[in-house]
């Protein structure tokens, strides 16, 4: 996969995603060794898969082979949402029939967001230095604060007392995948993201670009998940179910923002 063929793969991930996800959703027993928790929060993510990603990757892949470099980039950010997502299943899930599937959609989704990043760098020559540009990257900034005060305000007293994180409880995991993603791999890319576009570059504007779409697909996510821990007659986590349904409108705004500039840069509709 080189830097101009990376988008080429993304029919053949969609339906890989639309197959396992169906799966998913109409196999009562995929999840059976799972705990409950983990098996509602599975079903609900592969719904939101199956109904949304899926049908806006088709959007957006037709658009992208149209040559609307902002369609590009979209689907840059639904590969990096994708590549976490299926990290997740990878590490998390008991051990399946899906497995090496989950395994081929985490490599190749992580790879494909990497030189989707760097093909679409190299595509836009010189973002403007408009105060937009900042807004975008201080929300950016705000994010990556708030994630890391939220792990760290569960990790660490946790490893002080010698428990396991309240997220995971409930879960039979040691430790949450989701926390060693997004504290190793995602925030720092949104912080890295941020600080090149509020200096004005092109590196910085691509990565913001894939991060604001990964920020939104994540916040609608887990807001579905919640709701449906809450459906099911579990216990909702209030204090993330109100922080993502803050945060979800912020960041439809931004991307809707991010995404309209874009075009007007590239001359496209």
């Amino acid at each position: 996969m080189n830097n101009r063929n990376w988008i080429s793969i993304f029919p053949v991930v969609l339906i890989l995603v639309a197959l396992v996800a169906a799966v998913g959703c109409f196999d009562e027993g995929l999840y059976q060794k799972d705990s409950t928790l983990m098996t509602i929060k599975s079903q609900m993510l592969d719904i939101v898969l199956l109904a949304l990603i899926v049908p806006l990757g088709i959007v957006m892949c037709v658009l992208a082979h149209k040559g609307r470099l902002w369609a590009k980039m979209f689907v840059a950010g639904i590969f990096a949402y994708l590549a976490f997502t299926y990290g997740f299943y990878a590490l998390s899930i008991y051990l399946n029939e899906l497995f090496l599937v989950y395994v081929a959609l985490f490599s190749l989704c992580t790879f494909a967001s990497v030189m989707g990043f760097h093909d679409m760098s190299q595509q836009i020559n010189s973002p403007p230095k408009a105060v937009w540009m900042k807004v975008i990257a201080a929300w950016l900034f705000l994010f990556v604060i708030g994630g890391y005060a939220a792990w760290l305000g569960e990790v660490i007293p946790a490893m002080m007392q010698g428990t396991i994180p309240e997220s995971i409880q409930g879960t039979n995991l040691p430790v949450s995948v989701v926390h060693v993603l997004d504290m190793a791999f995602m925030l720092p890319l949104m912080m890295i993201g941020a600080i090149k576009l509020w200096k004005g570059q092109a590196s910085g504007l691509a990565m913001s670009a894939m991060m604001l779409v990964f920020v939104l697909l994540t916040s609608i996510s887990v807001i579905c998940m919640e709701l449906w821990l809450g459906q099911a007659g579990l216990e909702m986590d209030m204090g993330k179910l109100i922080s993502f349904c803050i945060m979800a409108p912020i960041s439809l705004v931004m991307t809707l923002i991010t995404y309209r500039r874009l075009s007007r840069m590239m001359g496209q509709h």
